[in-house]
C-alpha cells in the first residue's frame, strides 16, 4: 500500500512539473499588419524574469528576450507589428525558459500584400500631418520601405494631415493611416492620372 501511495504522489508531481510552464500564442497564423501576442502560464509563479526566444524554420533564433512574469497568466503583447524587413514568412516558434522549465509554441507569419509601417518611419507620419515635410518625403519614404506602391505624383490630399495627426497622437495606428493613403493610390486620388 506504501509503494502505491508513493507512486500516486510521483505521478502527481510529475504532471504537476508537466504543466508548471505553458506558452500560447492568441492565434496560430499572424500578416505583418499583425502585433505578436502570447500568454506564459506558469503553475507557481516565483515572479522575477522569463526568458523568450523566437525561432524561424531554418534554426535562426532571435537575441534572448526577457519577460516579467506577474503571476499565473503573464500577456506579452509585441510594441510594433511584423514587418518585412524583420521577419521573412515563415513558421516560428517561440521558446520559453522559466524556473528551470522550459515550454514553446509555433505559429505561422504570412503574406497579405499589406506593408506594415516600420517604427523608424511612424515619426515622418506625424511630421508630414504638422507640415514640416512635403508629400514627396513622405511617399517615397514609405514606397522605400514596401508600405505603398511608388507614385508619380505623390500629391496627398490637404484633408488626409488630420488623419496622420491622429495616427500621430495614437487615435489611430500607423498602418491604418497607410492603409488609406495605399486605397487612395489605387483608386487614383493619389498619383492618379
Amino acid at each position: 500500500m506504501r509503494s502505491v501511495l508513493l507512486l500516486a504522489a510521483v505521478a502527481a508531481a510529475f504532471v504537476q512539473c508537466a504543466w508548471a510552464l505553458e506558452v500560447e500564442t492568441d492565434r496560430d497564423v499572424y500578416t505583418y499588419l499583425d502585433r505578436l501576442s502570447f500568454t506564459v502560464r506558469v503553475g507557481e509563479p516565483a515572479g522575477g524574469q522569463a526568458t523568450f526566444w523566437i525561432t524561424d524554420s531554418s534554426g535562426t533564433q532571435s537575441s534572448p528576450i526577457p519577460l516579467a512574469v506577474r503571476g499565473p497568466e503573464t500577456v506579452s503583447v509585441a510594441p510594433v507589428p511584423f514587418s518585412p524587413a524583420i521577419y521573412a514568412e515563415d513558421t516560428y516558434t517561440i521558446r520559453v525558459e522559466y524556473g528551470g522549465l522550459s515550454a514553446e509554441t509555433s505559429f505561422e507569419l504570412v503574406d497579405t500584400g499589406a506593408a506594415a509601417v516600420p517604427p523608424y518611419l511612424e515619426y515622418l507620419i506625424g511630421l508630414w500631418g504638422s507640415g514640416a515635410i512635403g508629400d514627396g518625403a513622405l511617399a517615397g519614404a514609405l514606397a522605400d520601405a514596401g508600405v505603398i506602391s511608388a507614385v508619380e505624383d505623390p500629391a496627398i490630399p490637404g484633408w488626409y494631415r488630420q488623419v496622420a495627426l491622429w495616427a500621430d497622437e495614437g487615435r489611430l495606428t500607423a498602418d491604418e493611416f497607410a492603409a488609406g493613403l495605399r486605397y487612395m493610390i489605387q483608386i487614383g486620388v493619389v498619383g492618379g492620372a
